[in-house]
């Protein structure tokens, strides 16, 4: 084992046949044959689990014992507050002698139920340290920065002993990762069990060149390349909780987001964005020669997805869109399977081997610092086409708002126009009617003095 892949914040690993620890460097063995330095045991993901659930069932056991002790203690002491006769006292100090040898062996149970639980938490970092997700793709459980304290994840066990990864609240920015490691060991425990998938190498986190000259620097990262001896598939991992809508038209596939209530199906949302990042990336692997390129396929996975609906039926354009849940269900592997069933081999395990070490020591990125590549795609992923573009935005802000500006002055102007106008027609009106009383006020005036003159 490479000394380069001792992480910088990784705890020892346990090893579950000697119990021995170690550290990570000191791993025995290649792909899906890991071994601990000491005894020379297997450290697959089966042999962790196996040990885990041991460890849970033991853990169950305390617990219940747990309680038992408590539900003692508790009646003992309920029925020696009740009794009030003197000439039972006896009955009495017995009763609370039980309660207190019942609260000693609920108390031991709980100790040992606590020390089994952190010897679970401990195989769970083990089982992670020591899988090939992180062997491959270096992504430690632990966060650079103090935002959201030392540690981004965690690997734990559930109570039916399968394993997961727990997001840190407020450390969103891993998110993609346990969608990427969900998908990774849905499909390592389908290679381990399945004849179809036999000699299937798993690439994650690959940074691979475009070919394109107008991209300088990396390309955008692969999530992960599953390479088999007929095809190779270039996955693009989404851990979106929302409801998809899968379709196609004359063109592309069409990805769709909605609201799903009892009464109304709306969209809301449609993106092209992930079958654009994977058809880059199918190019640019295609452009490294070691397949050919019809023999090159796209898949965008859903994670966990609130709900699920695909029209497409197979691959169109090479490109297809699955689900993969955390039980193991999901349309991924299906997709997989039926592919490769369809396909005859291009390469010889001896090559698929050696292709898949190549991408391990020269584009798959192991130092497992996620901040470091992010600034890495900001800093080098589009180059000058990027500062073009960014300046290009910048020049169409600065021209809406100078004809922001410009119409809303054109409308001042055509507001006070208005007021002018019906204010100049309010004062000509006015004076019509002043010069109207005027009139009136002298032939009432006029007629007076006639009735006057006649009068006299």
């Amino acid at each position: 084992m490479e000394a380069s892949l001792k992480p910088k914040y990784t705890s020892l690993i346990l090893c579950p046949h000697c119990k021995t620890k170690f550290e990570v460097g000191r791993i025995q063995g290649e792909w899906l044959n890991r071994s601990c330095p000491e005894c020379g045991g297997s450290l697959s993901s089966k042999e962790f689990d196996r040990y885990a659930t041991k460890l849970l069932d033991e853990q169950a056991v305390n617990k219940s014992k747990e309680h038992y002790e408590k539900d003692c203690t508790r009646r003992h002491e309920s029925i020696a507050k009740l009794i009030r006769n003197p000439l039972l006292k006896p009955l009495c100090f017995l009763l609370r002698a039980n309660a207190r040898r019942h609260q000693k062996a609920s108390d031991k149970a709980r100790s040992q139920k606590d020390a089994v639980t952190v010897v679970i938490d401990q195989a769970a970092m083990s089982r992670y340290y020591a899988s090939e997700w992180f062997l491959s793709s270096g992504y430690t459980l632990q966060g650079d920065g103090n935002e959201y304290g030392p540690y981004a994840l965690a690997a734990k066990y559930g109570r039916s002993g399968r394993p997961y990864l727990k997001q840190v609240k407020g450390a969103a920015f891993v998110g993609g990762i346990v969608g990427e490691w969900t998908v990774f060991e849905t499909i390592l425990a389908h290679i381990q069990n399945s004849e179809g998938l036999s000699g299937v190498r798993l690439v994650p986190n690959v940074f691979i060149p475009s070919e394109k000259p107008e991209i300088e620097g990396l390309a955008d990262q692969t999530d992960l390349l599953i390479l088999a001896r007929q095809a190779a598939f270039v996955c693009e991992v989404k851990n979106w909780r929302t409801h998809i809508r899968v379709q196609r038209d004359q063109s592309d596939v069409i990805i769709k987001t909605y609201e799903n209530t009892e009464k109304n199906k709306q969209d809301n949302h449609e993106s092209d964005k992930p079958i654009r990042q994977i058809r880059q990336r199918m190019e640019s692997l295609a452009a490294l020669g070691s397949y050919p390129k019809d023999r090159i396929y796209g898949l965008v996975v859903f994670v966990n997805p609130a709900s699920f609906e695909c029209s497409l039926k197979g691959f169109f354009k090479k490109v297809t869109v699955a689900t993969c849940l955390s039980n193991g269900l999901g349309t991924l592997l299906p997709a997989i399977e039926e592919k490769l069933g369809q396909k005859d081999e291009v390469l010889t395990q001896e090559d698929l081997d050696a292709f898949a070490n190549k991408l391990f020591a020269s584009w798959v990125d192991r130092d497992g610092n996620i901040e470091r590549q992010q600034k890495k795609l900001r800093d080098n992923d589009y180059g000058a086409r990027r500062q073009e573009r960014l300046a290009n935005l910048a020049d169409f802000a600065i021209n809406c708002r100078q004809a922001g500006f410009q119409k809303r002055e054109e409308h001042g102007k055509s507001r006070d126009a208005t007021k002018n106008a019906q204010h100049s027609k309010s004062k000509k009106l006015e004076r019509k009617q002043r010069h109207a009383r005027k009139q009136r006020m002298y032939e009432i005036e006029q007629e007076f003095d006639e009735w006057d003159y006649l009068a006299s």
